[in-house]
């Protein structure tokens, strides 16, 4: 499909090149658009300055036949050929519904202040992060009295956003997103965002925060979602049960980037969740649960779905106290607390070879808790608080109020956004956390998947294996997860 949408692109690049009086193409080698490497980087940009410099006695033979001649005013400073810069002035451009405190609290720069090219290209990568431009830019101008003034170039996104998105997945099943944005809603740095999912599991969810200009003052949320889906229960392997539940929360939080690459959460959450069998002999019942919670979210990645460099740390605590009930008058609950721990990181053994290593762990201070708050493990695509993959068995096989799982995946990249990569695994789900140290109990299994990364999304296709059981598991993923 990207083949066909770019072919005539491609035709008319070709027929516009022609018409070039000088054609600038630097030889970049194997080097494609998506090597984000230090290293990669560092070879494209020298490729083209080589490029340029050759090209310079035409430039400046058709300069000299135009009649232009350098009239000695602002020069372009070329950032890779300094150490240091020092930033004398500050001025923004392109500035219209966006707080200037906000992109001032995301550079992080107060002048008179010296600064590294590699420093200032983190400070541009913060303000484009905060997702309210579409392009971040920059220029410097040299200073007659020494220095540079500092120009940040921005162009914001559209206030009003309707984006429509495509997934299908065999364990959810296919579905359609919708989501309308209205960025600086009621106040300006706030964003207000309804994603509506239709399809085998549809949900509903809306948040709004308010994203504060003063780098250490935490801005604020409010969460609220819906879903419906169906869910399996597993004994010794074998499917039991299937459940429809109907889930709903509302959460309030503080939110803050205390660091580049993270953000913590502070709230307190209402949780009500329905769950009635559908095969099996499952008890109808209704949860009520308010919890008070802490999220902490950090990732380096250089791609969220093929990454070749950086980390992904994931903490989840939840305190659950004050009232908690069920319809089920039989089923009583005292105070508990969870947590969950999700740690990645990628070793890039070389441009096309990474070995991902991955551990997950939940735990549970009490063996009697909601089933909607114990720990699932299985299949390859299903990633939540509450769900951890596990390849080579079934989504929600294994379950416990204490979990603990590893993989080691090697992947490797064929050709531009293809990939192929194998994984072994481990897991065991248990009631008592003592026994997740005792690693002959551990539930073993591999997978072997092929990625490509599409207009659409990452497109992959995985064939797993239980070390004990003769079936292959198979699942499929098509476009962006919701």
């Amino acid at each position: 499909m990207s083949q066909t949408a770019l072919f005539q692109s491609t035709a008319s690049t070709l027929e516009e090149q022609k018409l070039c009086d000088i054609l600038i193409l630097p030889d970049i080698g194997d080097l494609t658009a998506v090597n984000f490497s230090d290293e990669a980087v560092d070879s494209l940009i020298r490729a083209g300055e080589k490029a340029a410099t050759d090209a310079l006695p035409q430039i400046k033979a058709l300069a000299d036949s135009l009649g232009l001649r350098n009239k000695g005013g602002i020069r372009f400073i070329p950032t890779t050929q300094i150490e240091q810069l020092l930033i004398r002035e500050l001025s923004l451009e392109g500035v219209s519904n966006v707080s200037d405190e906000l992109i001032f609290n995301k550079l992080r720069i107060k002048p008179p202040q010296w600064i590294t090219p590699d420093d200032l290209m983190t400070a541009i990568d913060r303000v484009y992060g905060s997702q309210f431009f579409e392009q971040v830019n920059y220029k410097l101008e040299p200073l007659s009295t020494g220095g540079v003034r500092l120009i940040i170039r921005v162009v914001e996104k559209s206030t009003n956003l309707l984006k429509v998105g495509i997934h299908y997945d065999d364990h959810l099943k296919s579905l359609l997103l919708l989501n309308l944005t209205y960025r600086n809603f009621l106040i300006e740095g706030s964003k207000f965002s309804t994603d509506l999912m239709l399809g085998g599991n549809p949900a509903i969810s809306s948040s709004l925060f308010y994203y504060t200009s003063w780098r250490y003052a935490p801005g604020v949320g409010v969460d609220v979602q819906y879903k419906n889906f169906n869910a399996y229960l597993y004994e010794h392997h074998k499917r039991t049960q299937e459940l429809n539940l109907q889930y709903g929360s509302a959460g309030f939080m503080l939110h803050s980037g205390p660091v580049d690459n993270m953000f913590v959460q502070l709230g307190l959450q209402y949780e009500i969740a329905g769950i009635k069998p559908i095969i099996g002999t499952y008890k109808k019942n209704t949860f009520y649960i308010p919890s008070a919670f802490l999220h902490l979210h950090y990732d380096t990645y250089d791609d969220r779905f093929f990454p070749n460099d950086g980390s992904y740390v994931n903490v989840y605590l939840r305190h659950i106290s004050g009232s908690i009930y069920s319809r089920v008058d039989t089923v009583q609950y005292k105070p508990y607390f969870t947590a969950t721990l999700r740690i990645d990181k990628t070793i890039p053994l070389s441009q096309n070879a990474t070995i991902i290593r991955s551990i997950n762990f939940g735990f549970s201070d009490r063996e009697n808790i909601p089933d909607i708050h114990k720990f699932y493990m299985g299949g390859s695509g299903v990633v939540n608080l509450n769900f951890i993959p596990l390849y080579g068995f079934q989504v929600m096989e294994l379950s416990g109020t204490q979990v603990a799982s590893f993989s080691f995946s090697l992947r490797n990249r064929l050709s531009k956004n293809n990939y192929v990569f194998t994984t072994l695994n481990g897991g065991y789900a248990t009631n008592n956390v003592s026994q997740l140290i005792k690693f002959g109990k551990y539930s073993y299994g591999m997978g072997l998947s092929y990625g490509y990364g599409s207009p659409i999304g990452p497109i992959i296709f995985t064939a797993a294996k239980n070390f004990k059981r003769a079936d292959m598991i198979t699942h499929i993923s098509l476009g962006f997860p919701f």
